[in-house]
């Protein structure tokens, strides 16, 4: 167990006294205020817990608070208690002043943000987190998430109340912080990596605290014409209507949202933040162009193109103007007029990721271009591969195999796909008609968030595992013709291998690793996404990709010698044990089955 984790910050009957003391200013700022407030009960108690008086008192209390008990705090909590401080202050009604209720919101999300990556980080570092600390992490992000919609409530229409119960949240919460027990020692820590429903809570209050925030920048940016085009419902009528409507509401909004600019640009720094760490600890060098690749394909085809270009004057140039979107849909249609140059367009897509399939495999599509590809690596993201071996769905799609689940979702996403596409040049519904647009959006907007929130009950990179990617699913079919695998560069050192941190360390959970390596000197499936983890797990650096690049070394006599002795391996090593199949075991480690 970390040693920051499991010190005391300061015992509660210290801090009874300063935490008076504080509450006394908030009460002599309330005061001073009282004769402003309108409205109702309800709504004064809003616009004090909001003002500046109040917010103003808070933050000195809570600055007091950390000062007087810095010496005793856990350095791990230091920094998440100080960003407490800084939100209350950043918030927009803080301070009264001209502007700043306008810009003060961008801080408020970067520093948020980088709230977050700090905690994922500190998760990363510590496997085993201390139970009060982990409750104040996770209740830490869920204030943080209601900070974030009484933001955009706020922006959107005004209203103060979520604002002001996230301010009591905050305040709460760090007065829970410094009343921790004087030691945890002994009690049962929290191991997120097994602990499904812990990793799933924080997994989604980040989620739903970067949408908020994004909504929010976004209606800064672009105006209420941000939402405008939503086609939301009224919320009146039965409560059997009223929760239809608002399901629909919400799934226009995340919809919506999840593929608009502010929101991609907080995710991509988010989980950007955790890719950076992953240079300084990757050996290959073709590992670090990959992961350099890959945050540039998402900055340039995932936030730039389809959220900023679309607005620029070029879309409207004549020659242009009646081609119909294409992009990561795959050239699959979401309404308009019948163009015949669109199916030029979709040859042209179709020939470019099958042409790329075939000579590089899937990795260039799944691991490069693919925006999923950043959410579900980096440091740890990528640690919760355990997931894929301990959830009950995980273990559905373990190994190549192509199971009945797997081929059943994967079936269903391009069936209903390719259905929606076809829907509006067939005339069975009007192009402007929002429920043939609101499917693609759900795919392609809502589900990949869906499936990055479950990570803990679907497992990592659960787009591929479970087949649910058309992008993937189509990349998958050209693989299997092309030139892709992983290959050893010693058979032997596979056959005398007793470690499978290849398999161990699979983000699609290719637990059949080991033995095909061991069999044949190679592993090849359709299945595998070629991130390249299991090239960087192996204990004797005796993985390596090979691709077209290689073949047409091999084929030009500039290959490498085939099973060359490696330096820190006997060329003759001991006589392996017969292969046994491999399982995921109750860790969540795949371990060979005696």
């Amino acid at each position: 167990m970390d040693s920051e984790a499991s010190r005391s910050p300061v015992s509660g009957r210290s801090l009874v006294p300063l935490v008076l003391s504080g509450w006394f200013i908030v009460a002599l700022g309330l005061v001073g205020l009282s004769g402003h407030l309108t409205g109702g009960p309800l709504s004064s108690v809003a616009q004090a817990l909001t003002s500046p008086a109040f917010l103003g008192a808070s933050v000195a209390g809570m600055l007091g608070a950390i000062v007087v008990s810095w010496r005793r705090l856990a350095p791990a909590l230091r920094a998440p208690m100080l960003v407490q401080a800084s939100v209350l202050a950043l918030l927009p009604t803080a301070v009264p002043l001209a502007g700043w209720a306008t810009w003060s919101r961008f801080p408020l999300a970067f520093v948020i943000v980088g709230l977050f990556v700090y905690l994922l980080l500190f998760a990363y570092r510590n496997r085993q987190i201390d139970r009060p600390v982990a409750d104040y992490l996770l209740g830490l992000v869920g204030a943080l998430a209601l900070v974030s919609a009484g933001l955009f409530l706020w922006s959107a229409t005004g209203d103060l109340y979520a604002m002001a119960a996230s301010v009591v949240a905050v305040t709460g919460l760090l007065v829970y912080a410094l009343s921790l027990p004087a030691s945890a020692e002994g009690a049962p820590g929290v191991l997120w990596q097994f602990n499904a429903f812990w990793t799933f809570r924080l997994l989604l209050s980040i989620v739903a605290a970067e949408i908020f925030l994004g909504a929010a920048l976004d209606m800064q940016t672009w105006g209420a014409s941000f939402l405008g085009v939503v086609p939301f419902l009224p919320l009146s009528g039965g409560a059997i209507v009223i929760a239809a409507h608002a399901a629909y509401d919400l799934l226009w909004f995340l919809a919506a949202t999840s593929i608009s600019a502010w929101f991609l640009i907080l995710l991509g720094v988010c989980m950007g933040a955790l890719v950076v760490p992953k240079f300084f600890t990757l050996r290959h060098r073709e590992q670090k162009i990959r992961l350099a690749l890959m945050m540039g394909a998402y900055a340039v085809a995932g936030v730039y193109i389809p959220s900023m270009w679309t607005s620029t004057p070029l879309l409207h140039n004549a020659a242009l103007v009646n081609w119909p979107v294409l992009g990561w849909g795959m050239g699959l249609r979401t309404g308009g007029p019948f163009v015949t140059s669109f199916f030029l367009g979709v040859v042209i897509m179709y020939a470019a990721v099958g042409s790329l399939s075939v000579l590089f495999g899937r990795r260039a599509i799944c691991s490069v271009m693919c925006g999923a590809a950043m959410m579900f690596q980096g440091t740890t993201i990528s640690q919760m591969t355990t997931f894929n071996r301990t959830s009950r769905i995980g273990r559905m799609f373990l190994g190549s195999r192509f199971s009945t689940a797997f081929t059943v979702t994967s079936s269903l996403a391009l069936v209903s796909l390719v259905a929606v596409s076809v829907l509006p040049y067939v005339h069975l519904l009007n192009a402007s008609n929002q429920t043939l647009i609101l499917p693609f959006l759900f795919y392609f907007g809502t589900l990949w968030i869906v499936m990055f929130v479950s990570i803990p009950y679907v497992g990592n990179y659960n787009c591929s595992t479970t087949g649910f990617c058309h992008w993937g699913s189509l990349s998958m079919l050209f693989s299997r013709a092309g030139f892709f695998r992983v290959k050893a560069k010693n058979q032997k050192v596979c056959q005398s291998c007793t470690t499978y941190e290849c398999a161990k360390a699979c983000p699609v959970a290719l637990v059949d690793m080991p033995l095909q390596l061991q069999a044949t000197g190679e592993f090849r499936s359709a299945k595998c996404i070629g991130v390249g983890e299991c090239i960087e797990a192996c204990p004797y650096d005796n993985l390596y990709i090979h691709d077209v690049r290689h073949w047409l070394r091999n084929k030009l006599g500039h290959g490498q010698t085939a099973d060359r002795p490696l330096p820190m391996v006997s060329a003759s090593p001991a006589a392996p044990a017969a292969p046994s199949p491999v399982r995921a075991s109750e860790s969540g480690t795949a371990s060979p089955v005696s």
